[in-house]
Order: structure tokens, then sequence, then C-alpha cells
């Protein structure tokens, strides 16, 4: 009687668990975050200080919250009321962003949403 158990790797069970690895890696592919489409339009510029319109489309099943907004180069909004975006619907909200140097031709601002994660947006005054 053999009392001795040896794991052996054998070439099935490699192959068997290389062709299993894309699936765990897939259970929970998007997992608890939304597809986010986002664009920015320019309202207003007035000295350092430039209103912008952000429009939000969530393509995805989870709602999202926005929490705040920020570039390198102005102040970072923080939201006192972050801005609720359920799954498949779209939301609005304008804000000002205040430059420390002069206002750029084109620059990128980054959306937080929190848990979700941050998204990028060009902005072209």
């Amino acid at each position: 009687m053999n009392t001795h158990n040896q794991t052996r790797l054998t070439r099935r069970g490699l192959l068997v668990g290389l062709m299993l690895l894309p699936a765990a890696g897939m259970a929970h592919e998007g997992h608890g975050a939304s597809r986010i489409k986002a664009e920015a339009k320019v309202l207003a510029i007035k000295g350092q200080t430039m209103s912008l319109r952000i429009e939000l489309v969530n393509l995805g099943s989870n709602s999202v919250q926005l929490q705040g907004l920020g570039t390198e180069l102005a102040q970072d909004v923080l939201l006192a009321n972050p801005v609720s975006v359920p799954g498949y619907d779209a939301a609005s909200l304008k804000v000002d962003l205040q430059f420390t140097k002069a206002i750029p031709g084109v620059f990128t601002i980054y959306l937080d949403f929190g848990e979700h994660g941050r998204g990028p947006v060009v902005v072209m005054p």
C-alpha cells in the first residue's frame, strides 16, 4: 500500500488548467465598473475661470456617482452633491474650473467616480 501521495504535473493537466484560466479571469470582467461616455463643452471663459457643461451617459447597468474632477492645470473640484448616473441613463452638470496659469488650448480633465475609477475627457476651448 502506497501512503505517499505525489502530485504530478502532466501535459493534460497543464492544458486543462490553461484552458480554464481565461474563464476565471472573465468571471469578474466589468464587475463593479460601468462604461461611461463623457463630453465637456466650454460655456464661458472669464479670466482664469472656465465654465464647463459635463454630459455623462452611462452605457452600463451599474449606477455610478461623479464625485469630482480635476486637471493638473486647475484646482480640483470636489462636488458637494455627487452626481448620480443610473445604469443606461444620462446626467449633466455645470462646473467652474479655476486655473492657476493661462488656460491652454487643449487639455484633459479627469472625472472621479470613486470606487468605479477615473476617466479622462479632452477639453478644447
